[in-house]
């Protein structure tokens, strides 16, 4: 990873930490959550499965990069049903 990659990450982190300790907030377990959707993406609508794609890769993949949870996602959906 890049430095400035990495700072990037570090302070994502951060803040992530500084929001999950004020009251009222929920932060998502994004690993844990898309973990969760490997197990249930052969049942997701084609549609939607497309869309939480895009999201992990814009807002998880892009900078947190873990190819095998990505590649664990894609084969679950292609797995036959």
């Amino acid at each position: 990873m890049r430095s400035s990659s990495r700072a990037t990450c570090e302070m994502g982190a951060d803040l992530i930490a500084t929001l999950r300790d004020k009251p009222g907030a929920v932060v998502v377990d994004l690993p844990r959550y898309v973990d969760d959707h490997v197990v249930r993406a052969a049942s997701v609508a084609p549609e939607r499965f497309a869309a939480d794609l895009a999201l992990f890769d814009a807002y998880f993949f892009a900078g947190e990069a873990d190819p095998a949870r990505r590649a664990a996602l894609l084969a679950a959906r292609a797995a036959p049903r």
